[in-house]
């Protein structure tokens, strides 16, 4: 497994004797990242952006096509930006990025394989839409991955869920 650090410095130059000028690096040490491509980072992308500051200011596109996530970072950012467009309050913008991002690592996470086959059909796809193509976010979408007895409960399970009874 390959982690990628990159480490900045803080540089300045400065016009020394005769005009000479010297480039000097300070030891300070002004950002550092880890990244794992393998590691489920697309989906914690929300924390790598803060402000107007994100994750290709800070370490460089050519480091992130070295690490080989660059058109990922892309999509990401995308995401963010769509949704802050599409709700113009920053905290309800904020409230539907983490949202969107969680749901995806959830149902993107291999795990939810087995849910996934036992999803109704018809409410799987609208999930799917939801999650690539950025349309209506169904409702109960949040519970797809309730345990059933929760879901019978609630009178969810046969709208839901492709059950044999």
């Amino acid at each position: 497994m390959n982690k990628f650090t990159q480490t900045t410095y803080n540089t300045h130059t400065t016009n020394g004797f005769m005009g000479h000028t010297h480039i000097i690096t300070t030891t300070t040490k002004k950002d550092k990242i880890t990244i794992d491509p393998e590691d489920n980072w697309f989906f914690r992308y929300p924390s790598y952006r803060k402000g107007n500051d994100n994750i290709r200011t800070i370490v460089g596109d050519e480091f992130l096509k070295k690490v080989g996530i660059f058109g990922d970072v892309l999509m990401a950012e995308w995401i963010c930006d769509y949704f802050e467009n599409k709700y113009p309050d920053p905290k309800e913008a904020n409230i539907h990025i983490q949202d969107y991002f969680l749901y995806r690592f959830t149902f993107e996470n291999i795990d939810a394989d087995d849910r996934k086959d036992t999803l109704n059909p018809s409410f799987l796809e609208k999930i799917e839409r939801y999650l690539y193509n950025f349309e209506e976010q169904p409702e109960h979408m949040d519970k797809w991955d309730w345990p059933i007895e929760s879901l019978r409960r609630l009178g969810l399970a046969n709208e839901l869920l492709n059950l044999k009874q």
